[in-house]
């Protein structure tokens, strides 16, 4: 049941869509991330592939996303015992946050950290404060945990 073997895991990113781990693996721990999911209309995807159409080059290849997303905090390591408490906290944090609509008004390319990922986004017109209050209260939730807050806006 128990060895004296620490498992050696090796990262092999083709498992992966060639994403390049942020952090080393290690046992116990989970990359998360706090975000609204989008589901899109027939009229987003077409403007998605009129965008991947005009942007391709054959210097640059572009992959659609398929779990499309507003992120609201940054990909952060927590611990495996962690993740009840802090889902309970979120919950919390969100129970009276009422629905909003978002509006996109223009494109933006950003890169993680690393500089190993570059993404084309959307920046939120409408809605943009509603976005911004879910950011600070998970903000707030992820300082109870010492994790790191989003980026500034």
């Amino acid at each position: 049941m128990f060895c004296d073997q620490v498992e050696n895991h090796e990262d092999d990113p083709t498992q992966h869509r060639g994403k390049i781990r942020t952090f080393k693996h290690e046992a116990g721990n989970w990359a998360s991330f706090v975000y609204v999911s989008y589901e899109p209309k027939d009229s987003f995807c077409t403007l998605v592939k009129s965008i991947l159409k005009i942007c391709s080059t054959n210097d640059v290849i572009l992959e659609k996303v398929e779990d499309l997303h507003l992120s609201v905090s940054k990909t952060v390591v927590i611990r495996h015992h962690w993740i009840k408490s802090l889902t309970t906290e979120l919950q919390k944090k969100f129970t009276h946050f009422n629905k909003f609509l978002v509006c996109l008004k223009s494109l933006d390319i950003y890169t993680n950290d690393e500089k190993t990922r570059t993404f084309i986004g959307m920046k939120a017109h409408a809605g943009y404060s509603h976005l911004k209050s879910a950011v600070d209260l998970v903000d707030e939730c992820f300082a109870e945990f010492k994790l790191p807050p989003f980026y500034k806006v």
